[in-house]
């Protein structure tokens, strides 16, 4: 289960096809890597991970590695990407503006869906988030 995609109530389905496409690249190029062993120890940190992961400010989110070093979410993550970019590098130009898509989302706040929310809906939130829920049921 990928629970670190953003869902994004901004679109009509609830999630971007660019969101899809880049989960369906990072478990193929996950399916690339060599098997590991997950001790314990990495499984709690994993579990902490996830719920730091979850914080609004990803700048100030740290995570723990395996060999206990702890590490920027945000540096983390464009890690991984700059290894799935080289990974995909010959295929279609399509794949790199996914990759592009998700890297854009941690260099730069506004791209991500909870700064969006937060800006469009952050005064009255409740309201504004029944009304579209409400016009959505309808259609």
């Amino acid at each position: 289960e990928l629970r670190m995609f953003d869902l994004n109530p901004l679109t009509e389905v609830g999630i971007d096809e660019r969101d899809v496409k880049f989960a369906q690249l990072l478990m193929v190029w996950l399916a690339t890597m060599p098997d590991w062993e997950v001790s314990r120890n990495a499984q709690i940190n994993a579990t902490q991970n996830f719920k730091n992961a979850a914080h609004y400010d990803l700048k100030t989110v740290k995570i723990i590695w395996p060999e206990k070093k702890s590490r920027s979410v945000v540096k983390k993550a464009l890690e991984v990407i700059d290894k799935m970019r080289e990974f995909y590098r010959d295929f279609p130009e399509e794949i790199s503006q996914v990759l592009e898509f998700e890297y854009d989302k941690f260099t730069e706040q506004k791209n991500r869906y909870s700064w969006k929310i937060r800006e469009a809906y952050q005064n009255d939130f409740e309201e504004k988030g029944m009304r579209i829920i409400i016009e959505r049921q309808n259609k």
